[in-house]
This record gives structure tokens, sequence and C-alpha cells, in this order.
């Protein structure tokens, strides 16, 4: 695999995806992710999919720590089901077509990123994460900039997000305030460390299964408590996985569970 030219790189970013870096290298030759993925003799498909030959061949072709890039990959291993790191999510767990992004972290990129402005934007693996909806640093809401599952443009962030780009100072004081909730935490941590945070014994289900529960849990709360007449103010605006890992976390404490 020829490497490229260090002027015709971008730089692996802090929790960047394979796609994400795939496709603003492509962008930055004027090139599609797909197209850019074929002239070096491996598809875009399987770098979103996570597989390790074309893991290692976009990290030879872009100058990249092949290890940090895949850390961050959503590594297909059978039908609709994925693994991160030592975690196990299914295809629900994945945010897949819609692209969600903070717009304060893009504008950050925009303002001290290196080279062109337009490939200064990067994806996060979080972003990625189905029931994480907030942006932890900046304390909003992830917004939604693309639905767009056209075969040849999906996954390609790049490429995708300019549209959003114009307007994203806009799109960044509109974003509804939002905190970070102990089931985002939980979750974003065992991508991290397995086992990490209080809530160990959640650890004990498959990342999906954890991130599931929360969100039935919640939901059958917020439907108790919308037919009473004083419904809870703690669920008021709360998601359901918000809502059910608080639900959760009281029923432990409250039997003497750790």
């Amino acid at each position: 695999m020829t490497q490229l030219p260090i002027q015709m790189t971008v730089a692996l970013a802090n929790d960047e995806t394979p796609a994400s870096l795939c496709s603003r290298n492509a962008l930055l030759v004027g090139r599609t992710a797909r197209d850019f993925c074929r002239d070096a003799g491996f598809t875009f498909q399987n770098v979103v999919d996570g597989t390790p030959s074309a893991l290692e061949a976009l990290a030879d072709r872009c100058r990249a720590n092949v290890d940090l890039l895949a850390a961050t990959a959503a590594v297909k291993v059978a039908e609709r089901r994925y693994m991160i790191g030592e975690q196990i999510l299914v295809r629900e767990s994945l945010s897949r077509k819609t692209l969600r992004v903070c717009p304060r972290c893009l504008s950050q990129d925009i303002e001290s990123g290196r080279g062109p402005e337009r490939t200064r934007p990067y994806g996060r693996l979080l972003w990625q994460i189905e029931p994480i909806r907030t942006c932890r640093e900046h304390g909003i809401a992830l917004v939604a900039v693309s639905n767009d599952d056209h075969p040849h443009r999906v996954h390609d962030f790049a490429m995708l997000v300019q549209s959003s780009l114009s307007d994203i100072h806009r799109l960044a004081s509109e974003a509804p305030r939002r905190r970070w909730s102990p089931l985002e935490d939980h979750l974003a941590g065992r991508l991290k460390n397995p086992g990490y945070g209080e809530a160990l014994w959640l650890s004990t289900l498959p990342f999906y299964a954890a991130a599931k529960a929360c969100e039935i849990l919640g939901a059958v709360a917020a439907a108790v408590s919308a037919s009473s007449r004083t419904p809870s103010p703690m669920r008021i605006g709360m998601r359901p996985g918000r809502s059910g890992m608080t639900s959760l976390q009281r029923e432990r404490q409250a039997s003497g569970a750790c």
C-alpha cells in the first residue's frame, strides 16, 4: 500500500471513527469516501464494518496509528451484531443512517483544527451510539444533521456534514441544554473500560442489553407516571433511558445491593 504524501492526509483526531478519518482524507483529495477506498484497493463498507484488513490499509494509506483507529471501530461480527472493544452491540445500538453531531464540537474543530477548513470537523465514536444523545463536554443534545441513507453517501461523514457547516453557529445556539445522564456515563465508560462506573451490577449485562433494559424500564415508568394524577417531576422531559437508569439505581440502593 502506497502512503499518501503527508500534505495529502489529515491527522487522526481524538476518538475519531475510521469512517470519519477515511471520509476527511477523501474530501481533502477531492474524492468520495467510496471512490477513495476503491482507488486504494479496499472498500469503504469494510472500513465502516471495522474489517481488520481494511483498517490496516486505511491506516497505512493515511499515515494513521492502526491501534488507535481500531479502538473506535464498530466491528461487524455477525448479521446486525457488532463489537467495540469488548462490548457487544446490536444494530439498534448504533445510529448508522442518522448522522448526529454536537454543533459546538464541530465549531471548535473548525476554529482550532488544522488543514483546509472543510476537512477539520470529524465524527466521534460516541455520536454513533444510539442511547447516547448528549455531548458531555458542552451539555447539549446531539443534533441530527443528515438522514441520507443513499448507498453512495451513507457514512461519508465529511461529505454529509458539509451542508450544515455554514449554519453551525445557529445549530449550536439552538441545541437544547441537556445534562449528561448516569446511563450515558455508564455506557461511555464501558467503551473505554469494561466494568466502569458505580453501576457495576449493570456491567453484568451485555452493552446492548444494559441500554435496552434502562430504556424499557424508563418507558414503563413514564407510562405509569402519565396515568397518575400527579406525574413525577423526575421524569418530566426525560428520555426513557435516563429515567430508567435512575429508577434502577434507586431500587438497588433501597435493596442494599452494589
